[in-house]
């Protein structure tokens, strides 16, 4: 492949953040150097070139002035891949501005662009090496007109061709030692970057052109691409990830909320009361027991979760309505009979009533999960009403308006709605408060139980086991347009490390904020404060000044969304799922998700029918996300579990509110490759 005759070069253009008006005048720079020294050049902005299959036909990669987030996890996986097959690599100005989220590309090109000085003139340093011919042309003292990068940390292990004198210009951060232009191997390949190439006048000069063909010239001799030895997993064909049916219609009636036994049991709870159990390997499902619950508009049996030791104790938790006194939700612990298939009805030992305040129910919350603590996470929603606010924050104070104000509850610091509780379930029945909850014991005008406050309708939540990372689904308000009163309405995927204040009915978003309004003389006030949020409310029984306002991981409104584009538009109803761990073991399905799915933390849609993989760094900060089983059709997902043999389960409610869907179910995704 290393054949000058057959030498093939990408040269990759896009851009997502700044565009550099000098981009074809690189692009002529480089066809003229490619008719001159027998090599093609194939320019594109196409992302998905980015394959095993398309980039093995390229001896080089050029990035010419990329920026922003070009490539998705599944594309850089390509480049990651290509590089590991002894690719060769060529970065040019701005692209040490790509790919921000990414160490590895942080590495590939050596170091990650800060900023950068205003135009002017700089003296380079030229640092000879025999594998550049072009620096023993350059004079020791060579004067260039460019904008001047500084970087975030000054690279190591590279081999320096030209550095700058910051004494000759203003603006520079290194004053030690100042690199533009360096070259390294990478993996099994090699990678050559330049900060020049700011103006299009750089690419009409024949030293900047040597320096780049020499560059080239390096990152191609002796190249021999090998894809044996790329160890990163590639991305698996969307038609090879299938849904199998497991439970349909007859078997299923409206389905909230499962959890998995360690013995491949799927225990669900129904809307009306009933939980189920469908045994994977035997095939089968049956009522285990029916708790009486109040199930009008969104209320009933609510979420489900097995005791971390269920193997011993078979301790399961619900949440629901009560239905004797239907303004009650329950969280109640009850003994499931494994030799007669049943739940005990007279185990039941009730760990906790939130009061509710009016009978139609809005933003129930009702899930339950547990960390590797051990700890029990309840959501809960705002118990508020949302139609008198215009989709904007329901923060009405008029006296006969309580079920209106959503500042008695989720802005409440002592009140358990709006919430995400966390508690240390005993055996007796009872709880203790774990260490590291948003309010410790005995602080006044605070509920102990509370971690997440400042919630809407968090209506999925799970812990990451191996991290111990909170994740949860928050759908928001209504509201299509910005107005006056704040934001449009978002729905939002969260995640805590710690306990913390998420904003609402205050703030929603990346802690856009909403105004104070006067409902009574229909006045719009001042914005509240996302870093001293203060609830001022009559009805407020908590603090008035509340914790300081956390941002979501990821928030969209109606419309199409700026910030993430891959979620689409329509109706929302936001949905947190597990985070995979590919674990190589004989006792796992070798149909469960490839490598490739690797710490993903995995979305889904209750209304716009898609799941997604949401990719994070080491610091478990956003990157990017993709379509996960495209193919696959889905209506209304309700929960998702991984099961004990490494399968994803999928459960579905169905498109109708409140009735028995046809197309309610349980299934899962079998991961089967093509052979």
């Amino acid at each position: 492949m290393g054949d000058t005759n057959t030498r093939k070069v990408l040269v990759f253009t896009k851009t997502l953040e700044y565009r550099h008006q000098s981009i074809d005048d690189g692009i002529k720079m480089l066809e003229k150097l490619g008719k001159e020294n027998q090599f093609r050049i194939e320019v594109s902005e196409d992302a998905s070139l980015f394959n095993d299959d398309s980039l093995k036909q390229f001896n080089a990669i050029v990035f010419l002035n990329t920026t922003g987030e070009v490539l998705n996890f599944a594309q850089q996986n390509g480049l990651r891949r290509y590089m590991e097959a002894g690719g060769g690599f060529v970065a040019i100005h701005g692209s040490s501005a790509t790919l921000n989220h990414s160490a590895w590309f942080r590495g590939l090109i050596g170091t990650r662009f800060k900023n950068h000085s205003r135009i002017q003139q700089g003296k380079l340093l030229v640092h000879q090496d025999d594998k550049f011919p072009t620096t023993k042309s350059l004079t020791p003292g060579w004067t260039y007109e460019d904008e001047w990068y500084n970087w975030d940390t000054i690279p190591r292990d590279v081999h320096v061709l030209v550095s700058i004198d910051e004494q000759s210009y203003q603006g520079g951060e290194h004053p030690e030692f100042h690199p533009l232009a360096w070259y390294h191997e990478y993996e099994k390949g090699k990678s050559f970057y330049t900060a020049l190439g700011h103006s299009g006048e750089t690419y009409q000069d024949p030293k900047f052109a040597g320096l780049i063909l020499d560059g080239l010239n390096y990152v191609m001799q002796g190249q021999n691409l090998d894809y044996r030895l790329a160890v990163t997993p590639s991305a698996p064909d969307p038609k090879d990830l299938i849904k199998e049916s497991l439970v349909s219609y007859g078997f299923v009636q409206e389905p909230m909320a499962m959890d998995i036994s360690p013995d491949g049991k799927i225990f669900y709870a129904e809307r009306r009361g009933n939980i189920r159990v469908h045994n994977i390997q035997e095939k089968k499902t049956s009522i285990i027991g029916t708790i009486p619950v109040y199930s009008e508009h969104e209320d009933g049996l609510l979420g489900i979760a097995l005791d971390p030791d269920f193997r011993q104790n078979h301790w399961l938790y619900v949440f629901y309505s009560a239905p004797v006194n239907q303004f009650n939700y329950h969280l109640s612990r009850f003994t499931y009979d494994p030799k007669t298939n049943h739940l005990l009805d007279t185990t039941e030992m009730i760990l906790l009533k939130i009061p509710q305040e009016h009978p139609y129910s809005n933003h129930t919350g009702g899930r339950i999960c547990f960390d590797r603590d051990k700890n029990l996470y309840l959501t809960t929603g705002d118990n508020t009403i949302p139609f008198g606010s215009k989709g904007f924050a329901p923060i009405d104070q008029r006296k006969d308006r309580t079920e209106y104000d959503a500042s008695r509850s989720s802005g409440n610091t002592n009140d358990l709605r709006g919430k995400i509780l966390r508690i240390h379930p005993e055996p007796n029945g009872t709880y203790t408060i774990p260490a590291g909850n948003l309010f410790p014991p005995g602080m006044p005008k605070t509920r102990p139980e509370i971690y997440i406050m400042g919630c809407r309708n968090p209506f999925s939540v799970l812990v990451d086991s191996a991290t111990n990372i909170l994740y949860w689904g928050e759908v928001g308000p209504d509201a299509y347009k910005d107005s006056l009163e704040g934001p449009r309405g978002y729905d939002e995927i969260n995640h805590a490390r710690k306990a913390g204040n998420y904003g609402w009915p205050f703030f929603i978003g990346d802690s856009k904020p909403y105004a104070e309004v006067d409902f009574v003389h229909d006045k719009i006030g001042e914005f509240f404060n996302p870093e001293r949020p203060m609830n001022n409310g009559p009805r407020n029984t908590g603090l008035k000044i509340l914790p300081p306002v956390h941002e979501a991981f990821i928030w969209y409104p109606y419309a199409d969304s700026q910030e993430f584009p891959e979620v689409g538009a329509g109706g929302r109803s936001a949905m947190a799922g597990p985070v995979y761990h590919f674990t190589k073991s004989s006792q796992l399905s070798d149909s469960r998700l490839p490598e490739y799915f690797d710490k993903g933390f995995i979305i889904y849609e209750w209304i716009r029918n898609w799941i997604k993989v949401v990719r994070m760094d080491d610091e478990h900060n956003y990157i990017g996300m993709e379509p996960f089983a495209p193919e696959a059709h889905f209506s209304s997902i309700t929960d998702m579990k991984f099961g004990p043999d490494g399968l994803l389960y999928v459960l579905e409610y169905g498109k109708t509110w409140y009735q028995h869907n046809e197309d309610a179910g349980i299934s899962r995704i079998i991961y089967s490759p093509k052979k």
